[in-house]
């Protein structure tokens, strides 16, 4: 937890609430459009509104129930940065014989990037499906997405490329895997 200990004095990792889900939602959104402009047809991006995901955030946070969680970071003085969620893997993939989890979304706004607070909602995420008894994590990731070296930088285990499930032709995705309880990166 040393990172969170340095970004301290401007920025705080805590579970998120009901009443962040408004926030999450615009950031959410926001997020995707930075993250996925040059990546994904236009079409995917138009339909990635605040009125959908505002409708889904409030719903998520209503009805989480452990392993499933969401974790913000927060800017001392208001406003997000980012957010990570997870839970139970929502696929059956136990070909390796682990208790998977796997982080859903995990989105940071890309002037708040490179600077740990990934990192330690990541970590947040791990510790927290560690805690709630996984052995194992994996995270789904567009094989040409630059987050790639992200998750490799953070010990990931990279997977096979295969095409995505959701996102349609001519999309790859690539699993990235860890064993919990994470060691010292």
């Amino acid at each position: 937890m040393r990172l969170i200990a340095e970004m301290a004095p401007y920025v705080s990792i805590r579970p998120a609430r009901p009443a962040d889900g408004e926030e999450i939602a615009a950031l959410h959104v926001r997020s995707y459009h930075e993250t996925y402009q040059d990546l994904l047809p236009q079409a995917h991006l138009d339909a990635m509104t605040l009125k959908r995901r505002l409708a889904a955030w409030r719903q998520i946070l209503a009805e989480r129930r452990p392993p499933a969680h969401v974790f913000v970071a927060a800017a001392r003085g208001g406003g997000l940065l980012g957010f990570v969620s997870g839970g139970a893997l929502r696929e059956t993939d136990d070909a390796q014989g682990y208790l998977p989890a796997e982080i859903y979304a995990l989105y940071l706004l890309a002037a708040h990037q490179k600077m740990g607070i990934g990192r330690a909602l990541f970590t947040a995420s791990a510790n927290y499906l560690t805690m709630h008894g996984h052995d194992s994590l994996g995270i789904r990731a567009l094989a040409h997405n630059p987050a790639t070296g992200f998750y490799a930088h953070l010990g990931g285990r990279k997977g096979e490329t295969a095409p995505s499930s959701w996102l349609g032709k001519g999309l790859k995705e690539v699993v990235y895997r860890w064993r919990l309880p994470l060691g010292p990166f």
